[in-house]
């Protein structure tokens, strides 16, 4: 047990840098563009007005994330290589960016094409509850797969009972 726990906050910390080199990534690249003054512009209104990331929505949205991300891990524990582990993590931090969370990756890119990621309460408050919300998905998922594996195993105990 303390080897998958151990794993998964690997793979926690893994999807949070990955969340936050695509917010970063992508801010800057916006910021060079001929349209990013624009686009900051934008996203600035759209934050700042009542569509602003709620921190439950970033927890929630989280959370969900490093459900997925667990899932599809143990859907893949035939597989004995680390790396279709991290390349699956990549795919699915890159998809929930791309359209699970709109909220937060508006929020997020504003406040980095700001510099203000680390600066202000907000950028440090959303990129905290990302990281706490990988967090609790995963452990969700250790959860719900032990239970599974403790009534395959009953279940397997039965059946030998009754041969």
């Amino acid at each position: 047990m303390h080897g998958k726990i151990k794993n998964h906050i690997i793979d926690v910390l893994i999807g949070f840098a990955t969340t936050f080199a695509t917010v970063a990534i992508f801010g800057h690249l916006i910021s060079l563009s001929k349209y990013g003054l624009t686009y900051g512009e934008t996203i600035a209104n759209y934050v700042s007005g009542k569509m602003g990331a709620n921190p439950l929505s970033v927890l929630g949205l989280a959370t969900i994330t490093g459900l997925s991300i667990g899932f599809l891990k143990e859907a893949l524990k035939s597989t004995e290589k680390l790396t279709h582990h991290y390349l699956i993590n990549l795919v699915v931090v890159f998809v929930y960016v791309a359209i699970g969370c709109p909220q937060i990756l508006s929020e997020l890119m504003y406040l980095s094409l700001a510099g203000e990621l680390f600066a202000s309460w907000r950028g440090i408050l959303h990129l905290s509850l990302v990281l706490a919300g990988n967090y609790i998905g995963f452990l969700l998922t250790l959860l719900i797969f032990s239970r599974i594996k403790k009534a395959k195993e009953l279940e397997e105990s039965l059946e030998d009972n009754n041969l």
